[in-house]
């Protein structure tokens, strides 16, 4: 059930974030651009997407380029912004169903000024990565956890913090509040990257190969992934474990071949990238709220005409 709502609300988030995108402008634009295979909104991970003239898809593919803009036939006043997504989760989770969907909804609104070419599942970079791409704006959008950016500022450390919200609703509360516009602009300013939105990710769960955990000793000497961030190694460290330092991509086969036991994350995150297979318990430990934040390039964002801008 969890799963299915957290479907829903990312698909509700990326219908608000399309019609706040392309308001104005090109409201009954002409579809998405002729022989884009994935322009119906089909999942098709990097299969073979066309951006802007010039760019092409493939496997972990594409081309990231520095302003996300040029020159295209057939547009009326011959400019695209292209955006290059990077994406941390499978076609199956929620943020990738919505992307597909934002695609294929930005494409039409915009009159086809906009293009969108997806990579999920890591294909172009972890999480750090991805984030590290947006701030330079080699890729210009991007899902991610506020874990990712924690190095580069100290604006989303809070949120990162155990225990912090009794509820999933207060967690919701708190962030559609002042506090979360305030972060908005302090993270735009400090970082270069502009948080276009925010998504649950779950509320995490922890999962390993050894033993039943019920108390906090059974936590002595697992060695337990954490995202890279300095919050998540105290957490661990404090709860007894090993924590290990680790990007999403490497974890499915870390878990396989035993380099790590356990790794926390959301329901939706393990079910997805199928860690069942390679792990054996699962503790309802729920010791973090995760959200997820939409990243867009500040850079890109500054680039794009005022009526296509949030």
């Amino acid at each position: 059930m969890k799963r299915f709502l957290g479907m829903f609300l990312g698909i509700l988030l990326s219908l608000l974030l399309v019609f706040s995108l392309a308001a104005c402008g090109g409201g009954s634009g002409g579809g998405t651009g002729g022989g884009e295979p994935t322009g119906s909104g089909d999942p098709a991970p990097g299969g073979g997407e066309t951006g802007e003239a010039g760019e092409t898809g493939g496997t972990g593919g594409g081309s990231g380029g520095s302003g996300g803009s040029g020159e295209a036939g057939g547009i009326a006043d011959g400019k695209v912004f292209t955006i290059k997504y990077g994406g941390t989760v499978p076609d199956s989770h929620q943020f990738t169903q919505g992307i597909y969907l934002f695609k294929e909804l930005v494409e039409e609104k915009s009159g086809g000024r906009i293009r969108v070419s997806i990579f999920p599942n890591n294909q172009i970079g972890g999480p750090r990565d991805l984030a590290e791409g947006v701030q330079m704006n080699s890729i210009q959008m991007c899902d991610n956890s506020p874990a990712a950016i924690s190095g580069f500022t100290d604006a989303l450390m809070p949120l990162t913090m155990p225990f912090l919200f009794p509820s999933r609703e207060i967690a919701y509360q708190f962030i559609d509040g002042p506090y979360g516009l305030e972060i908005t602009e302090r993270v735009a300013a400090q970082t270069g990257i502009r948080i276009a939105g925010w998504g649950e990710n779950g509320i995490r769960q922890l999962t390993n190969s050894k033993r039943a955990i019920k108390t906090p000793e059974d936590m002595a000497g697992l060695k337990i992934r954490v995202m890279e961030s300095p919050v998540f190694i105290k957490i661990f460290e404090a709860l007894g474990a090993s924590p290990t330092p680790m990007s999403l991509a490497e974890l499915f086969t870390a878990l396989q071949q035993k380099t790590v036991d356990g790794q926390d994350n959301p329901y939706s995150v393990t079910a997805s990238n199928k860690f069942y297979e390679v792990q054996s318990y699962m503790t309802d430990l729920s010791h973090t709220f995760d959200y997820g934040v939409y990243m867009v390039s500040e850079e890109f964002y500054q680039s794009l005409p005022e009526d296509l801008r949030l």
